[in-house]
Formats: structure tokens, sequence, C-alpha cells
């Protein structure tokens, strides 16, 4: 019982960071909200971690958000893809991993496609 109550508690958290990084903060503020925020990717609730995804979603690609968070966000949702995946948490996975190509294309950060982003290891595993 005690492990939901803090499993609500973070993820209450989580939601009203949201708000206040989107609508109430300046742009350094919003840069440790997302900071302060990432550590919670690896929580072992699945609802906390899709929390943390959903202020992903929310903020990197805000208008206050900078590189920093786009490259942050772009962290989260990358190991969030990989790591639910892992899990079986299919679901999660494709979110995560769809955020982190949002992310990629976003023209705020460059507009990069996702070949651009892979080293000539990994495009030559991949064909």
């Amino acid at each position: 019982a005690a492990r939901s109550v803090v499993k609500e508690e973070k993820m209450l958290k989580i939601g009203q960071l949201v708000e206040i990084a989107k609508f109430r903060a300046d742009v350094e503020l919003v840069e440790e909200l997302v900071a302060s925020v990432s550590e919670h990717v690896s929580d072992r609730s699945r609802a906390v971690r899709r929390s943390v995804l959903e202020f992903v979603e929310a903020v990197c690609l805000s208008e206050k958000a900078t590189r920093v968070c786009g490259a942050k966000g772009l962290e989260v949702a990358s190991y969030l893809g990989a790591s639910s995946a892992g899990e079986g948490s299919v679901g999660l996975a494709i979110r995560g991993l769809r955020c982190a190509a949002r992310l990629l294309g976003a023209a705020k950060y460059g507009r990069r496609e996702p070949d651009e982003c892979l080293d000539a290891s990994s495009r030559e595993r991949l064909g």
C-alpha cells in the first residue's frame, strides 16, 4: 500500500510540473524541471515511467523548451522505448520511440532525419 501511495504522489507531482513548465516557468526553470523529472525514467512503476514520458511529450516540444531540453527528452524517450520493449511493455515502447522520432524531426531542434543520427557502423548493420 505504501508503494502505491508513493507512486501516486510521483505521478501527481509530475503532472503538476507539466503545467508549471508549459505555462508559468521561464526557460531556465523548464530546463531544471526536465532534468529533475527525467531522473524518474528508471522507476520500477510503469505508471510513473508513463508519466515521465507524458511530461517529455508535453514539455520538450513546447515553445519554452531549449536544445538542452530536447536532448534530455530524446535521451529519456529513447531509453523508455528500448527498456519498455525489453520488459514486454509494447505500448510504452512504441510511444517512447514515437516521441523520440518527433523530437528528432522537430524544426526547433534542427530537424534531423533519423539516418543522420546513426553512426557509420549502425548504418552498416541496418543495411
